[in-house]
């Protein structure tokens, strides 16, 4: 698809939606996200560039796992080499795949031995919500945390009574989904379980093959929480397990055996009345296992185990004034043999200090965080934002921050790493704008830049790890939104440069334009949307370009009572023929049809 066409289908869907505009009615806009400041927030009155994936969404859509939802945003590139449960990339603003944290209930769950988190293989059936940040949060949340935090929040169970839900589906590639839950409580305490399991014959991942890489999977939630005697106490189980089928190195077929696993348990208390404190205990691993014969040389294996103690300590002076101050260890061993053989331990602490206050029409949140580690020493990070509501409908924002990524063992250890790496440095800027318009339409407007110090880069033709001098984001989007009685429509573009700046070359995998819009509307049992992507060329390695591509998918679902539903998904409707790694298939056009029974 030409860059003419999308920008002229741009231009298309933006007069659309301004025409639909005459018609709006109120909509909802009362989500509340924890990641941005580590407390709960109005989405509305969050500084920092974020979104919520709610609940709702992962429904009609009909979602495969949790980065097809994430990649109808604009700003947020997805690189999944293959159909479902392939590896995927997920680059933020323009950043690395591995400088987006990503949290399991606010655990990380980014991996010792390889950066990038095993996205693909939680399940949306076992998702509440999924809240978005973009820019950097390494003063709260330590390392990775430069291009973004993606925090997936699992389902909580009911505190009224006993329900229960049972969803079963079908689709191309012989893919088979069923899942179940229940789940009983009261005020006091709580408690669920849920299910899902999830088979694909999938398709050829690489285009000069025909076999076809399946993928299986079976996930399992739990969740537990009690009030008592003044004290909370959750506690919140996860994990995924399966075998997905790949192409190792020259292309030779494999399968694999994976586990992730997160548990956490969590206390928090109101000592006295400003104070509340919270206590978090959390395990986290990551299992990866090659299927080869006991006499292969060459029997990839990879775990990360690691353990997290999380306290953090939230002083209301009032409600205008709230300040946080908190500490994070965790001890973890990254463990593989593949390619080159390596145990590394690795011992990480910290502190974390934030203020967050308003004084009429200005709003103001200043962090400090301090990181020591112990292959790569003491870091020193901030971030400040500064909003100020010039009408109760206007804002602008202007923000700054630092933050860093620790290279992982197998960026030191593994084929073509390099125990001397440096660490990665970043400092943004970004000034947004928003507005509420008449009608109930809001639109944003935003400019960022990115500057990134030793980005750890792969060199093809040496085949190996190196620290590049500096590189560059700049970029800026757009955001269009209008509610109305029982519909939505909401249209992005994002536009950015994300350049090495020692070789004057765009950073691969990266799209400079991307749009994306989304229609949802109600028609009494009845609900139609659609969502559409629009991205711009790419370079991949071997300085392939890769050709800007379209993507519409369409959604439908019918009430046939108040338990139960309908749902419908058309994937990729036109059946574009597009890559997002060079050399790797995407799926064609495809269908999946579910039916659920709810009684939440």
């Amino acid at each position: 698809m030409s860059r003419s066409i999308v920008s002229s289908s741009v231009v298309s869907i933006l007069t659309a939606a301004a025409v639909t505009a005459a018609h709006a009615e109120p909509g909802d806009r009362d989500q509340v996200i924890v990641t941005a400041t580590r407390v709960p927030q109005p989405l509305e009155e969050v500084l920092a560039p974020s979104f919520v994936i709610t609940r709702e969404q992962l429904e009609t859509n009909a979602v495969a796992d949790v980065t097809d939802a994430l990649r109808f945003n604009a700003g947020i590139d997805v690189a999944r080499t293959g159909g479902i449960g392939q590896p995927t990339s997920i680059f933020i603003r323009g950043a690395e795949s591995n400088h987006t944290l990503v949290l399991l209930d606010g655990v990380r769950i980014n991996p010792g031995t390889v950066g990038s988190a095993q996205i693909q293989n939680i399940p949306p059936d076992l998702v509440e919500r999924i809240e978005v940040i973009k820019g950097p949060r390494s003063t709260l949340y330590g390392s990775d945390a430069i291009g973004g935090v993606i925090n997936i929040i699992t389902r909580a169970p009911t505190d009224s009574g006993v329900a229960g839900e049972v969803h079963s589906g079908w689709g191309s590639y012989n893919t088979q989904k069923a899942s179940g839950l229940l789940e009983a409580g009261n005020e006091t305490i709580s408690g669920g379980i849920n299910a899902t399991s999830v088979h694909s014959d999938g398709f050829p991942a690489l285009q000069t093959s025909t076999i076809d890489n399946g993928y299986d999977n079976l996930a399992v939630g739990a969740n537990v929480r009690a009030k008592l005697g003044g004290v909370n106490t959750t506690v919140r189980y996860m994990q995924a397990e399966g075998t997905a089928s790949y192409f190792g190195f020259g292309g030779a077929f494999r399968d694999q055996d994976f586990l992730n696993r997160v548990v956490a348990a969590t206390i928090s208390a109101t000592p006295l009345k400003p104070w509340e404190t919270k206590l978090t205990a959390s395990y986290m691993e990551d299992l990866i296992e090659q299927n080869q014969p006991p006499t292969a040389v060459n029997k990839d294996f990879l775990e990360t185990r690691r353990y997290i103690a999380d306290w953090q300590n939230t002083l209301s002076f009032s409600d205008a004034n709230r300040v946080i101050v908190g500490a994070i260890f965790s001890t973890e061993q990254a463990l593989t043999r593949a390619f080159s053989t390596f145990d590394v331990n690795t011992d990480v602490l910290n502190l974390y200090l934030q203020d967050q206050f308003t004084m009429g029409r200005h709003a103001v949140v200043l962090a400090g965080g301090y990181t020591d580690h112990e292959n790569f020493g003491e870091h020193f990070t901030w971030n400040a934002e500064y909003g100020l509501s010039f009408t109760q409908s206007s804002k602008v924002i202007l923000s700054a921050g630092t933050a860093f990524r620790a290279p992982d063992a197998t960026d030191r250890f593994g084929f073509g790493g390099d125990p001397n790496l440096e660490p990665e440095l970043s400092q943004n800027l970004e000034v947004a704008f928003r507005q509420e318009l008449p009608a109930n339409q809001r639109i944003q407007i935003s400019a960022f830049q990115n500057e990134i110090d030793d980005l750890v880069t792969y060199d093809n033709a040496t085949s190996r790890l190196y620290n590049i001098d500096s590189a560059r984001i700049r970029g800026a989007e757009l955001s269009y939104e209008i509610t109305g009685n029982a519909w939505v429509v909401h249209a992005e573009a994002n536009y950015q440069d994300p350049m090495d700046q020692s070789t004057d070359t765009r950073l691969l995998r990266r799209a400079r334009k991307s749009f994306s819009a989304g229609y949802k509307q109600h028609f009494g049992p009845v609900e139609i949307g659609t969502d559409i992507s629009l991205v711009g060329s790419r370079r991949d390695f071997g300085n392939v370009e890769l050709e800007s591509y379209s993507l519409i998918n369409i959604h439908a679902g019918y009430s046939v009572t108040e338990e139960l539903r309908l749902l419908a998904q058309v994937e990729n409707l036109f059946n574009e023929q597009y890559e997002v790694a060079n050399g790797y298939n995407t799926p064609d056009r495809s269908v999946f049809v579910s039916l659920k029974y709810n009684t939440r």
